[in-house]
């Protein structure tokens, strides 16, 4: 999730890797994964969450506002 917030504007991979405190290696299995599913894209060296991964994001938004909703007393 993180990782998709970090590109939605477009980030290098250091950038990630700092943003995300992450190492390089797992960014390159997190990056193949996620480039996998259709969430993000490379372009001009730079990474970008797609429409694909904005949408995702969107949802999980969501879905998380409805747990996070549940859970609280009344």
């Amino acid at each position: 999730m993180d990782i998709l917030k970090i590109c939605m504007g477009g980030a290098g991979k250091t950038e990630i890797v700092y943003r995300g405190n992450l190492n390089f290696k797992m960014l390159k299995n997190y990056l193949a994964e996620l480039e996998k599913c259709g969430l993000i894209e490379e372009r001009n060296s730079l990474i970008y969450t797609t429409d694909s991964g904005r949408l995702f994001l969107k949802k999980l938004d969501e879905a998380l506002q409805l747990i996070t909703a549940k859970n609280r007393p009344f």
